[in-house]
């Protein structure tokens, strides 16, 4: 995601309410860095807190010694989750549930169709949808609508229990597969270039998902006993099967791969209400 692609960091073509409001409940970042400009090491010091050199099998994923915040979490009495992008490792001891999550639904690849959970990306054709260690096979179902299915149920089980819910949608990955009336809403708007038909409208599915999974935490009466945070892992993508791209890093240089800012600085906000006060910018320097 680019470092300025939400209403909130003044993208006026966007249109991304829940994000928005959930900064306007919070906190948001100006200068908010991720560790590293791609994902899998990104997302190892982000479940690790560690620089990534640390905790990363280089082209393997995260090393199983390691020790997450879900795992602190679970020790702590938490229910914990993982639902959408791993990318950490692909072996038993490398998964999600040998972790510290309790359930995990999702893929371990860096991608997938979002249709017919497979990858296509490079090797053989594979169908990679996963719950736990089994394969799952839900043919034709829009992953993020499964993503935000499997999130609501987990809330709502967990009644009074404390939760870490990890929800990584990869979104606005490739392959871009924006749901159609968000897409149309642009076309309608005669706003016809990629930026905003493919890339803005895929952002305006992220916005609704993440509006959905915060509903449910207010419909159980959680939202002022819950720490949400919300980030990207790195910069927008410039890549091919990404269109070439559509994100913005406003007058940061870079993108996604690369160590300048628009690589590595991203939207981040924090809310809990009653705990961190509304409206806040924050410009400090912060890194994931």
């Amino acid at each position: 995601q680019g470092s300025l692609d939400l209403g909130c960091y003044g993208a006026d073509d966007l249109v991304t309410p829940n994000l928005d409001r959930l900064a306007a409940s919070g906190v948001r970042f100006t200068d908010f860095y991720a560790n590293a400009p791609i994902c899998m090491p990104s997302r190892v010091s982000l479940l690790t807190g560690r620089d990534y050199p640390r905790g990363l099998i280089p082209g393997q994923g995260l090393k199983p010694d390691e020790i997450t915040v879900a795992e602190l979490f679970k020790r702590a009495g938490y229910r914990t989750a993982l639902f959408g992008k791993w990318h950490l490792g692909y072996t038993p001891d490398m998964s999600p549930n040998a972790q510290g999550f309790d359930e995990f639904v999702g893929h371990l690849t860096g991608t997938l169709d979002a249709y017919s959970h497979f990858f296509f990306v490079e090797g053989v054709n594979r169908h990679v949808l996963r719950r736990d260690g089994e394969s799952y096979h839900r043919p034709g179902k829009y992953l993020p609508d499964l993503l935000v299915e499997e999130a609501t149920r987990f809330i709502d089980e967990s009644g009074e229990d404390p939760f870490f819910l990890y929800l990584p949608f990869a979104i606005p990955h490739y392959p871009v597969q924006p749901r159609r009336e968000h897409r149309e809403l642009y076309e309608r708007s005669g706003m016809e270039d990629k930026r905003r038909v493919l890339y803005g409208a895929y952002l305006t599915t992220l916005d609704d998902c993440v509006g959905r999974v915060l509903a449910a935490v207010e419909a159980r009466g959680l939202t002022e006993r819950t720490l949400v945070i919300f980030l990207s892992d790195h910069g927008h993508s410039t890549e091919e099967r990404a269109f070439g791209g559509g994100g913005q890093a406003g007058p940061y240089r870079g993108h996604n791969q690369t160590l300048w800012e628009g690589g590595i600085r991203v939207p981040s906000i924090a809310s809990c209400p009653g705990r961190i006060p509304a409206g806040q910018v924050r410009q400090q320097p912060a890194l994931a």
